[in-house]
């Protein structure tokens, strides 16, 4: 009971690290102009900017993912899969659902794709990389 409760504890402060480390590597890739080099690939400025946006949101996801993957498939055994999709479903909860309902209701400010976008990565990130991780761990245990 007491060590339930103690993994409980763990599990919620670092899901809360995930979540800022998130927020704030997503904000900070946002902040960023698209590179030159990057403009000049795309016709329109428009298309390069969308492409940068997607793919910059992506990787940062994906980097920041990794080592929290690496550490659920470590700590949780036979249930980490079942909490990295835990942990994704709660930050769809958080961050795109109440996005997604303020642009139902004329609030929004990007197309349909992005949002679509923003789900696939937040819900997939995780629960891939807890499967990738568990995959290769069981790979180098011993036959």
């Amino acid at each position: 009971m007491r060590r339930n409760f103690l993994l409980g504890i763990v599990a919620i402060g670092l899901t809360y690290l995930y979540v800022l480390a998130l927020v704030y590597g997503i904000g900070l890739v946002a902040a960023l102009p698209v590179p030159a080099l990057w403009s000049g690939m795309f016709s329109t400025r428009h298309g390069a900017a969308a492409a940068w946006i997607l793919s910059s949101h992506f990787i940062v996801v994906l980097l920041l993912s990794a080592p929290f993957a690496w550490m659920i498939a470590r700590a949780c055994g036979r249930s980490s899969v079942v909490v990295s999709v835990s942990v994704a479903l709660l930050i769809l909860a958080l961050f795109e659902i109440p996005l997604i309902l303020a642009s139902i209701n004329g609030g929004g400010i990007f197309p349909w794709w992005v949002w679509l976008a923003d789900i696939v990565q937040f819900a997939g990130s995780l629960p891939i990389l807890v499967l990738l991780f568990r995959r290769l761990r069981a790979d180098k245990s011993p036959a």
